[in-house]
């Protein structure tokens, strides 16, 4: 995972603690907000991680032809960057039901 990568990661779990944290209604949304910002950053990201001879195209779509042949060699490479992207996934969406969740016990 790139330094980029890593510190958006890490950003995202400090926003979680906060948001966690906060008592405020009004806060506890402004700061969902910001880290639905960060997360749209940290997607935009693994997009452009995926880049040339990956086998990826933006909107997570796969290539057909030769091109998205690998060499010898690139799949445990590939599948190792296949296995971090989807923990990252994977974590985004339990933060966004995180999201859900806390806006649902504020509600009168």
């Amino acid at each position: 995972m790139d330094s980029g990568m890593q510190a958006a990661m890490q950003k995202m779990q400090e926003q979680m603690t906060k948001i966690r944290s906060t008592t405020d209604p009004a806060e506890r949304r402004k700061l969902i907000a910001e880290h639905r910002s960060t997360m749209r950053g940290a997607m935009g990201t693994m997009m452009r991680m995926g880049g040339p001879g990956t086998g990826m195209m933006p909107g997570g779509g796969m290539m057909r032809g030769p091109a998205a042949t690998p060499a010898p060699g690139e799949v445990p490479g590939r599948m190792g960057m296949m296995e971090q992207r989807m923990g990252i996934m994977q974590m985004m969406m339990d933060q966004m039901m995180q999201h859900l969740d806390m806006m649902e016990q504020r509600r009168p």
